[in-house]
């Protein structure tokens, strides 16, 4: 586990507005949360304006790193560093992942998660997964039943999987500035970009904040039988599947989202849904939302 004064390689990486993607240079002091600060390198913003515009969403994944223990994955750009991370790291802290491309020594490699943690990348276009990303319950010394589990800011060149059983969830869900993109071909047609399995998380919220989600035969997939105290999809583009954007069998909101560029529905759902802010969906849709100003 890394100091948190350990900051000589972090403050010389080029800094982004994440609202704006200004660039700000080493001249000038860009402004940052003043809970997470820098540490965290998730929330660099270029002026108070573009800060305060992003607070709704980034209070959901904002840490305080006064008392969140850091892991930061060191070593070669493999995924087995980024496992071996996640397993050392203590439940409730973050876990980061610098620049670079990481891959597997094999194709069916994939990052497996058992326990809440928030796990950081650098930013979509530079920190890069290329492998599966499984989320499961079932460790004992490590159930999610107290807090939240948070991926941001990172890509993942594969399929997302959310598996936890029921009781082991209490806090939130929420992928933040991820972008998952998988490519269909025959092998593997039938894989969806992110899909949940959950059966029932009634104090649970998914949350789905400022992605990008590519391919896929579905873009995303909330299956029967899952449920949530609610599912918000806010500020994401959805594109490029084979079949549909969204699958749901649960009620959801949508709020100032692109769904568009798919092989059949937009939307296809068993449950209502709220359309919330300024969607862009491509026509298709199996029941008409509900509108909300």
């Amino acid at each position: 586990m890394s100091s948190l004064a350990d900051q000589a390689y972090w403050d010389n990486l080029p800094k982004r507005c994440i609202v704006c993607e200004t660039y700000v240079g080493p001249n000038k002091k860009n402004l940052y949360c003043s809970r997470c600060e820098e540490t965290t390198g998730i929330a660099h913003y270029c002026s108070r304006s573009c800060q305060r515009k992003h607070w709704p969403s980034h209070k959901i994944v904002c840490v305080d790193i006064k008392t969140t223990p850091i892991t930061r994955v060191e070593g070669e750009q493999t995924i087995s560093s980024i496992q071996a991370a996640i397993d050392a790291a203590p439940i409730d802290s973050v876990v980061i992942i610098p620049v670079g491309r990481f891959k597997g020594s094999s194709n069916d490699e994939k990052i497996v998660i058992r326990k809440p943690i928030k796990l950081f990348g650098d930013g979509d276009k530079r920190t890069i997964l290329e492998c599966d990303l499984h989320i499961l319950g079932g460790d004992q010394n490590a159930s999610m039943s107290s807090s939240s589990l948070v991926i941001a800011r990172l890509a993942v060149m594969g399929k997302i999987e959310v598996d936890v059983p029921p009781t082991e969830v209490r806090g939130d869900l929420t992928f933040f500035a991820v972008m998952a993109a998988f490519r269909v071909d025959e092998r593997c047609s039938a894989h969806s970009c992110i899909r949940f399995h959950i059966i029932s998380l009634p104090e649970t919220v998914l949350n789905i904040l400022s992605c990008d989600i590519i391919g896929g035969t579905d873009g995303i997939v909330i299956e029967e039988g899952a449920s949530a105290a609610a599912v918000s999809i806010h500020g994401t583009t959805i594109e490029g599947a084979k079949n549909r954007g969204i699958f749901s069998t649960p009620p959801f909101f949508l709020k100032d989202c692109k769904v568009h560029s798919l092989g059949r529905y937009s939307i296809e759902g068993r449950s209502e849904w709220h359309s919330i802010g300024d969607n862009d969906i491509q026509p298709g849709y199996s029941s008409p939302p509900y509108k909300h100003s």
